[in-house]
């Protein structure tokens, strides 16, 4: 059975004034579904403008620090999505 673990969750873009950011805990598996949740819900509210990006969970980028992207990119703007590892993030506390 895969490990669980938290991820922090990243969405910027071209439109978006700051960073949304969230936590999830899950397998690969569900946060990469996760992610392609967040890009086809993005999709759908702007499926006029839409032009290209991340169409599966086969299409995840993979970094080799367990990092994960998605993206989408319509007609004037673009927005991308990064699930980070937490034990792998560097969270400073001040």
């Amino acid at each position: 059975m895969e490990e669980k673990k938290v991820y922090i969750i990243g969405i910027g873009g071209t439109e978006i004034d700051c960073v949304v950011i969230s936590r999830v805990r899950g397998t690969v598996q569900q946060v990469k579904e996760h992610l392609m949740e967040l890009v086809m819900e993005d999709r759908k509210r702007d499926e006029d403008d839409f032009d290209f990006g991340t169409n599966g969970v086969n299409e995840i980028e993979m970094m080799q620090s367990g990092e994960m992207n998605a993206y989408n990119c319509f007609y004037d703007y673009h927005i991308d999505y990064s699930a980070c590892p937490e034990d792998y993030a560097k969270i400073k506390e001040l």
